[in-house]
């Protein structure tokens, strides 16, 4: 959803990224084993806005949106 890193520096953006595995966060916790994947942050750091966010994994979609 939005820009990915490479487009963001594309664009001239200073760009800052952050990574949480699922199965480390707390609704990896919550659902327990099969939580495999991860989510990836975009953040346009001059401005402090998230440009871009990527969720993947097999429950990649369910972790961001439920």
């Amino acid at each position: 959803m939005g820009l990915t890193e490479r487009q963001a520096r594309d664009q001239g953006m200073r760009v800052r990224t952050g990574l949480v595995l699922i199965a480390s966060s707390a609704r990896g916790l919550v659902h327990g084993p099969g939580n495999d994947g991860f989510i990836r942050l975009v953040e346009d750091a001059d401005r402090g806005v998230l440009v871009g966010a990527t969720s993947a994994g097999p429950a990649g979609a369910r972790c961001c949106t439920g």
